[in-house]
């Protein structure tokens, strides 16, 4: 997925990141890393042998990751195999069928693998509410998921109240994310990381609900219509040691100056936020000088 992989492929070619990264603590390392697709990792592991060791450790952990592998396999085999996702410029999202899980036979099967799975990614899948309650009424110990998210059908107050309140890392996709889905995250106090791409709805109600989400130390917008007005409100989040603005095109140098107060940031990504000019870049990176500031493409 090129666009997931912006942040880390952008700082590979910065020299000043690497010893920042080496600077992160592992279960930063690893969420970022964990954030990229296969193909992608081993081009990451060459960056940094550190992010080696990590991944290499994290798989030895106990049986949970095997709950994980079994859980996603399970659901993955629910997308046809001549299910045609490239449609031009845009992808069509399998809409995963009642007759895949609805049934008393799916959940005996699976009964351990719901229960004891920690990740979960269904990006590729069109989910329904129903399907949105199974999950997270049969799953207690999600930690990290992934979710696309439809436009024609939000996600509601019913679903919403199913969401693990144990989740320490989400990444959501798509329109279907509103000011009422920020509200309910921000009484995740165990949110640590957080990933939105191309969630064009929020207002500034939204942006004010994100900012009360004091715990997060991972923050990562893609292509968002943020502004000025909304970005002062990520200067409350002081404990962000990475935040990622790819393409958020809307915002300006005063809305730069606001993230001044972030003392513990350590990485910025601001690949292409082009109102931005190079003296109000220049000028956070003196107040900032402990951050990595990305400006530039990979090469």
């Amino acid at each position: 997925d090129e666009d997931k992989t912006k942040l880390i492929e952008s700082v590979s070619h910065v020299d000043a990141f690497l010893g920042r990264f080496e600077e992160l603590p592992d279960e930063l390392k690893l969420l970022i890393f964990n954030e990229l697709e296969i193909s992608d990792m081993a081009s990451v592991v060459r960056v940094s042998q550190d992010l080696e060791r990590i991944s290499q450790e994290e798989a030895l952990k106990g049986s949970k990751g095997v709950y994980d592998d079994r859980l996603q396999e399970v659901i993955n085999q629910m997308e046809p195999d001549d299910w045609e996702k490239d449609q031009g410029d845009w992808i069509n999202y399998y809409k995963i069928q009642d007759s895949d899980w609805k049934t008393d036979e799916f959940l005996e099967t699976y009964r351990k693998e719901l229960k004891y799975a920690t990740s979960l990614d269904l990006k590729q899948f069109k989910i329904s509410s129903d399907f949105f309650n199974f999950i997270f009424n049969n799953c207690p110990n999600l930690k990290s998921l992934r979710i696309n998210t439809d436009p024609e059908e939000e996600i509601n107050e019913e679903v919403l109240k199913t969401f693990p309140s144990g989740l320490t890392n989400l990444t959501l996709y798509g329109d279907g994310v509103t000011d009422a889905v920020l509200e309910h995250l921000k009484t995740f106090s165990g949110l640590k990381s957080l990933f939105l791409y191309g969630c064009h709805r929020l207002t500034e109600d939204g942006f004010k609900h994100l900012g009360e989400m004091k715990g997060l130390t991972v923050l990562s917008f893609d292509n968002s219509s943020m502004e000025d007005k909304d970005i002062k409100h990520l200067a409350s989040l002081t404990e962000l040691i990475v935040l990622n603005l790819t393409d958020c095109t809307f915002f300006e140098d005063a809305g730069l100056m606001d993230l001044k107060a972030l003392t513990k940031l350590r990485l910025l990504n601001l690949y292409g936020c082009y109102q931005l000019s190079e003296g109000a870049i220049e000028e956070l990176r003196e107040a900032l000088p402990d951050t990595a500031i990305i400006t530039k493409p990979p090469e």
